[in-house]
């Protein structure tokens, strides 16, 4: 009898007018504060990849000048210069500003990496892989950078900012990935 009668309570019915909307609201309060947090960490990420790969150009131009173009070795392998200075190797700047950065970098050829940091966890370089073709689309076929929150590299996602670079002749001929 008594289960009855607090079952139809004013006090049950106060308890469930202030718990439900409170329940509610911060249910509403946590995403939207997750959402908040997400996009602000996001950003500053953004920021951080777009400076580097600024770092990278920056560096590449003062260090090395001239243009970037390919050379077809002996043995049919393509490697990438800037001017007369070839970029591939395990010692280059690029691999010292990736270790100082502690961010990855890769020279594109058109949408081929020629020149990486990347590796899986055997050892092995990423070289010769080919870049989404959506990226292919908004930074090669456009000519303008972009960054994207959901690349995958080796299984992880991962964040990525690509920004292009032109050739002798001022066309798009490639970009830099961090």
């Amino acid at each position: 009898m008594a289960d009855k009668g607090f079952k139809n309570s004013l006090k049950r019915q106060m308890l469930k007018m202030t718990l439900i909307p409170l329940t509610l609201m911060t249910v509403a309060i946590v995403v939207v504060s997750v959402s908040i947090v997400r996009k602000s960490i996001t950003d500053q990420i953004r920021q951080e990849l777009i400076g580097d790969a600024e770092l990278v150009g920056f560096t590449f131009d003062k260090f090395y000048n001239g243009d970037f173009h390919l050379v077809e070795g002996d043995d049919g392998e393509m490697s990438i210069y800037k001017g007369e200075q070839p970029l591939n190797g395990d010692d280059t700047l690029m691999a010292q500003l990736s270790d100082t950065l502690n961010i990855n970098v890769s020279i594109f050829y058109n949408d081929t990496r020629l020149l990486t940091t990347l590796s899986d966890s055997s050892g092995n370089s990423a070289v010769g892989t080919k870049v989404a073709a959506v990226v292919k689309n908004e930074v090669l076929d456009t000519g303008s950078s972009a960054f994207y929150d959901n690349v995958m590299v080796y299984n992880t996602k991962s964040f990525a900012y690509y920004k292009p670079f032109a050739g002798a002749d001022g066309s798009v001929m490639g970009m830099i990935g961090v």
